[in-house]
C-alpha cells in the first residue's frame, strides 16, 4: 500500500503527449550471405559477429529457442561452440551465440574473437554447427542437461523483489499473462528433442547469415571470399 501510494504520488498526474508509436516492422530476413569487413589494419585479430533475424518473444517456440541457442554457444563451455571452435580447435578467445527477442521480431547472433589467420575457419566451424543443429537436433544428453541448468536458476531469478518486479514487467509488457511464471517450469521441463531440433530449423539460417567483422582487410580477405562477396567499410579517422 506504501508503494502505490508512492508511485501514485510521483506519477499519478502524467498524461501521455501524442499518439502511441506506431510498431516496428519485423525484421527481413536475406536470402543470401553478406560479408560486410571494417577494415582496421592496425589490427592483428578479428571481431566477428554473424547472425540474422529471429523470433519475436512471444513466439510459441520461444522457450524451446532459448534452450537450442543454450545448447549452441549461449551455454559456456557447455555449448557447442564454445567446446569446438574455442576448446578443441583453438581457434578463438571468445566465442558463443545470443537470442534477443523483441516485441516485433528478433536478432540471433553469434560471435567470436580470433587471430586474423584462423577467421576463415571460425567462420566455417561456427555456421557448421548452425547447420548440424538444425539438421540433427541436440542429443538426449544436451537436452537434459540444458532442462536440469534452466529449471535451477528458475527460483534465484526471483529470489528478490526486484526479480520479481522484473519478471512481471516483461510478462505484462510482451502479452505473456501474468500467469506466465507459473506456467515456464512447466514448458521447459515437458521440451522435447524435436521440439529443439523445430526451433533450431525455424531460426537457424547460416546461408542468410550478415557476417560483419572489424579485422585488417588484407590479411583476411581471401579466407572471407568462400562465404560470399566482401564490402568493406573503412571507419572515420576521428
Amino acid at each position: 500500500d506504501e508503494a502505490r501510494r508512492l508511485v501514485e504520488q510521483a506519477f499519478g498526474d502524467w498524461q501521455p503527449v501524442g499518439p502511441p508509436a506506431e510498431p516496428a516492422p519485423p525484421p527481413i530476413r536475406s536470402t543470401g550471405r553478406r560479408v560486410v569487413v571494417i577494415d582496421r589494419p592496425e589490427l592483428t585479430q578479428a571481431s566477428v559477429r554473424l547472425g540474422h533475424p529471429a523470433i519475436a518473444r512471444q513466439s510459441p517456440i520461444y522457450d524451446a529457442a532459448t534452450v537450442m541457442n543454450t545448447i549452441l554457444g549461449g551455454g559456456g563451455f557447455a555449448s557447442r561452440l564454445v567446446a569446438d571452435v574455442r576448446t578443441r580447435q583453438g581457434l578463438a578467445y571468445s566465442v558463443g551465440s545470443g537470442l534477443a527477442a523483441r516485441r516485433s521480431g528478433g536478432a540471433f547472433l553469434v560471435g567470436v574473437q580470433t587471430k586474423s589467420a584462423s577467421v576463415g575457419q571460425a567462420i566455417a566451424s561456427s555456421l557448421a554447427h548452425m547447420s548440424a543443429l538444425a539438421e540433427s537436433g541436440p542429443t538426449a544428453t544436451e537436452l537434459a542437461d540444458t532442462q536440469g541448468r534452466a529449471l535451477g536458476s528458475l527460483p534465484f531469478q526471483l529470489e528478490t523483489n526486484r526479480g520479481k518486479a522484473g519478471a512481471l514487467i516483461t510478462a505484462a509488457f510482451y502479452g505473456l499473462g501474468l500467469d506466465h511464471l507459473a506456467r515456464q517450469a512447466e514448458r521447459i521441463a515437458s521440451l522435447t528433442e524435436t521440439d529443439v531440433q523445430t526451433a533450431a530449423r525455424a531460426i537457424l539460417d547460416p546461408d542468410g547469415a550478415l557476417i560483419v567483422l572489424a579485422a585488417p582487410l588484407e590479411a583476411v580477405r581471401a579466407q572471407l571470399e568462400a562465404f560470399g562477396p566482401v564490402e568493406t567499410l573503412v571507419p572515420p579517422t576521428n
